[in-house]
């Protein structure tokens, strides 16, 4: 049996591990994307899950369109309110080179460093008496009010690992790392600008004894649009 050791994420510069996967919406086109600053190529295999929640709290039943070189596309069979997102970017390893592969440490001889990376998306894109309660995720960002938030104010969440709150975990905006950090209830805020926002968390623990990976990486990530 796998034991960790759990340790918060203060800094990690590895652009491998900085992506996010999330789901957009725009024009009632709902789009799952992967990448850090900007939208890259992913393998749709990599998708383990996605769930579809509508204003009353419950599933709406969905299809996914996946095409070769195109980003996956959900259709929904009703009006969402939610998406919550699980997405497995596999086993990335560093090599003597210095580069990483896409492929666990048991398969890159003289390996420098190698982590199993996990990401949980979750976006809103119709604000209810729901949007602020938390979805189950292992690592989630949850808003503490359930309005809709505006540009020029402070926006106030909370960040939870496995249903706790996580503390001294540093925060990106839109990809990019803010010098906002969670304090000991989890809780943390960001001002607003007008636009789609995408607020990021990431957690990062040893793995002791396995065969595959040093660590584990787990990135969430929060996706609305500000009015």
């Amino acid at each position: 049996m796998k034991k960790y050791l759990l340790i918060s994420l203060l800094a990690w510069h590895c652009s491998v591990f900085a992506h996010d996967a999330w789901i957009e919406a725009e024009a009632e086109k709902y789009t799952v994307y992967y990448g850090h600053e900007k939208p890259e190529k992913y393998s749709a295999e990599k998708i383990k899950e996605i769930q579809v929640i509508d204003a009353n709290n419950k599933a709406v039943p969905h299809k996914i369109s996946s095409e070769a070189g195109k980003a996956v596309q959900i259709i929904p069979e009703g009006k969402p309110a939610l998406f919550t997102l699980s997405f497995d970017n596999g086993f990335w390893t560093k090599n003597q080179q210095g580069k990483w592969e896409n492929k666990p440490k048991s398969q890159v001889k003289k390996s420098i460093e190698s982590s199993h990376a996990l990401k949980f998306g979750k976006s809103i894109v119709l604000w209810n008496e729901f949007s602020h309660k938390p979805r189950g995720q292992r690592l989630e960002i949850v808003p503490l009010n359930a309005s809709a938030p505006m540009a020029n104010q402070a926006f106030a969440f909370q960040v939870f690992y496995d249903g706790e709150p996580l503390s001294k975990a540093v925060l990106t905006q839109n990809g990019k790392e803010t010098k906002i950090v969670t304090d000991t209830q989890g809780k943390a805020s960001l001002l607003l600008t007008t636009g789609k926002q995408r607020i990021g968390v990431e957690h990062r623990m040893p793995l002791i004894a396995d065969s595959e990976a040093d660590s584990l990486s787990l990135e969430a990530n929060l996706w609305f649009v500000v009015e």
